[in-house]
C-alpha cells in the first residue's frame, strides 16, 4: 500500500526542472509597472535583479521609479507573485495663496517678576497697538507646484494652487498703492486677525477681565462685555465702557468711563482727620456714569452721573454731579460730593442722620445768571453740610425740594 502511495506522489527529484518565468505589465496610464512571476521549480534557472534591471532599461523605465526592494523580494519568491516594481513620480500640487501675519498679536504673555522676585498673575498681557501705516499682513501668490513623470519618463503636470482673496470689510485697514498684496493699518488701534485678513479696532474689546487678560493698560478705548472684578486694574488713554459692574478695582481713562452696572468698593478705615479712606478709585478725564456707587472714589474732569444712589463715597467732578436724573432713586448718602459748577440730586442725606457733605467750588458772582448751585428735587435731610463757593452751611432740619445758592455770605434755599 505504501508502494502505491509512492507512485501516486513522486518526489521532488522526479519533477522536471522549470526555469522561472515572468512578464511585465504596464497599464495605459504608465503610473506603475508590475512584474508577474512564476518562480523556478526543480532546479530551474533563478532570475537575478541585474537581469531585470537590464530589461527595465531596455523598456525605458526611469531608474528613480524602480523599487529595488520589490525586485529583491521577487527574486526570493517561492510562489507565483505579482509585484509593483516601479511607480511614477507624482507631481507636487501648488500651494494656495498664503497670508503672512506681519505683527505679533499676542504680545508678551510671560509673567513678570517684581524687584523682589514675586510674580503678579494679573500682569500677564500687553495688548498690541499699531500705528497708522503699520504693515499688518502680506498675501503671497499661489505656487505652480512641481511636475512629476510616469515610469517611462512622460511629464505629469502639477495642479496649480488657487488664488485666495483677503476677506472683505477689514475695517481700519487699506492696501498699499505700490504693493496691493500688502495690508496696512489705516488708523491707530488694536489689530485683530479675522479669517483671511486683519482688522484694526479703535476699541479694545474683551469679554471680561480675568486671568486670561490680566490687568489692561491700553493706548486707545476699551470695551468690556462683563465685569471688572476685585484687585484688577484697567487703564485706557481713550474711553472705557463696562457693560457689567466694577468691584474693588482701579479704573482710569483719558476719556470717559461708562458703567452699565454698579461700582462697589470698600473702605480702609479712617485717616487721622477721621476721613474715610477708600480702596476703589475710578478716574476719568471726561465724564463718569454708573447705575450706583458704594464706598468708591470717583474723579472726573467733566460730569459724574449716577442713576440710583451714591453711598459713603467721594465724588469730585470738574463740572457737574447728577444723581437720579435718569429716573432712578437719586440719593446721596454720606461721604463727600464735590463739583466745579453744580450738583443735582433727588434726595440729599437720609432719615438715619448720616453725615453727608456736598460742595460746589465754582467762583461766585452776584450778577451771574447761573451761579454755582445745589439742586435738591425731593428732600434734604439733617446732618447735611453744603458749601458753595467757599460759603458753608449745616442743615439741622429737613427741607423739601429746593435749590441752594450763595447769597452774600449765606447759603439760601430757594423754592
Amino acid at each position: 500500500m505504501s508502494d502505491d502511495k509512492s507512485l501516486d506522489n513522486p518526489s521532488p527529484s522526479d519533477t522536471p526542472a522549470q526555469d522561472a518565468r515572468w512578464q511585465w505589465r504596464l497599464p495605459d496610464d504608465e503610473l506603475a509597472l508590475y512584474l508577474q512571476l512564476e518562480p523556478a521549480r526543480g532546479g530551474g534557472a533563478v532570475p537575478s535583479v541585474e537581469t531585470w534591471l537590464e530589461e527595465l532599461e531596455a523598456r525605458s523605465i526611469v531608474p528613480d521609479c524602480i523599487s529595488m526592494k520589490a525586485l529583491s523580494k521577487a527574486a526570493q519568491a517561492a510562489e507565483p507573485v505579482t509585484l509593483r516594481v516601479a511607480r511614477a513620480r507624482m507631481p507636487e500640487p501648488g500651494e494656495d495663496s498664503r497670508f503672512e501675519l506681519l505683527v505679533d498679536l499676542d504680545g508678551d504673555l510671560r509673567p513678570r517678576e517684581d524687584d523682589l522676585g514675586k510674580v503678579d498673575m494679573h500682569e500677564l498681557q500687553d495688548f498690541v497697538v499699531v500705528d497708522e501705516g503699520t504693515a499688518l499682513m502680506r498675501r503671497h501668490p499661489p505656487t505652480s507646484g512641481s511636475p512629476g513623470h510616469t515610469v517611462t519618463g512622460k511629464l505629469i503636470e502639477p495642479e496649480p494652487g488657487h488664488t485666495r482673496n483677503y476677506d472683505s470689510g477689514l475695517e481700519g485697514t487699506y492696501f498699499d498703492d505700490k504693493d496691493p498684496e500688502l495690508l496696512c493699518a489705516a488708523i491707530k488701534g488694536h489689530p485683530v486677525q479675522v479669517g483671511q485678513g486683519v482688522r484694526v479696532d479703535p476699541v479694545l474689546r474683551v469679554r471680561k477681565v480675568d486671568l486670561s487678560t490680566g490687568n489692561i493698560d491700553f493706548d486707545g478705548s476699551v470695551e468690556i462685555a462683563g465685569d471688572i472684578p476685585s484687585d484688577y486694574s484697567v487703564k485706557a488713554t481713550g474711553d472705557i465702557l463696562v457693560r457689567g459692574a466694577i468691584e474693588k478695582a482701579q479704573v482710569s481713562a483719558g476719556g470717559s468711563i461708562r458703567v452699565l452696572g454698579g461700582i462697589m468698593g470698600e473702605d480702609k478705615g479712617h485717616d487721622k482727620h477721621k476721613e474715610l479712606v477708600l480702596r476703589t478709585r475710578i478716574e476719568a478725564g471726561g465724564d463718569i456714569s454708573a447705575k450706583f456707587v458704594n464706598q468708591t472714589e470717583l474723579v472726573a474732569g467733566g460730569t459724574i452721573e449716577i442713576r440710583e444712589y451714591v453711598m459713603q463715597s467721594h465724588l469730585n467732578a470738574g463740572e457737574r454731579v447728577l444723581v437720579g436724573q435718569q429716573g432712578g432713586r437719586g440719593s446721596i448718602l454720606g461721604g463727600r460730593t464735590c463739583a466745579g459748577h453744580s450738583i443735582a440730586v433727588n434726595t440729599l442725606g437720609s432719615n438715619a442722620d448720616v453725615a453727608t457733605r456736598v460742595e460746589v467750588t465754582g467762583a461766585w458772582a452776584a450778577e451771574s445768571d447761573k451761579p454755582p448751585a445745589v439742586e435738591v428735587k425731593r428732600s434734604l435731610h439733617t446732618n447735611v453740610s453744603v458749601t458753595i463757593s467757599g460759603c458753608s452751611h449745616s442743615f439741622r432740619r429737613d427741607h423739601g425740594p429746593c435749590c441752594l445758592i450763595r447769597a452774600g455770605d449765606e447759603i439760601v434755599p430757594q423754592g
